[in-house]
């Protein structure tokens, strides 16, 4: 299923932090940083996220070099659907940009299940 996304601001990383990846994303994910000529064991230790929620949120992505996706073209389905959902929690905030059609949350949360989250 296709939906509208909203292409980030470059060096906009308001939106990103720690989030949990499936198997599913994080073998594309793999599989892209290995095609750009990196290793996830140099990312492993940022992916180490703590269990406790507040820890979490004073973390940054793992994923993120000096403010910039490293792996934007093979982001997460969570950070494709930033601006995109009908939800508020997925709303850009920080430049209040969103997709012309945004895909109903129902919608979204069914992308989710069948990308292994």
């Amino acid at each position: 299923m296709n939906f509208d996304t909203v292409p980030c601001k470059e060096g906009c990383s308001e939106c990103c932090g720690p989030f949990p990846l499936s198997p599913m994303e994080l073998a594309r994910i793999q599989k892209y940083i290995e095609r750009i000529g990196r290793s996830m064991p140099e990312l492993m230790p940022a992916l180490n996220l703590p269990s406790d929620w507040e820890a979490k949120r004073s973390l940054d992505c793992a994923f993120l070099e000096e403010g910039r996706c490293i792996v934007y073209p093979a982001r997460p389905l969570i950070c494709r659907g930033m601006g995109a959902v009908d939800s508020e929690s997925l709303l850009c905030h920080a430049h209040r940009v969103r997709a012309r059609r945004l895909m109903p949350r129902r919608q979204f949360n069914k992308l989710l299940r069948k990308a292994g989250y």
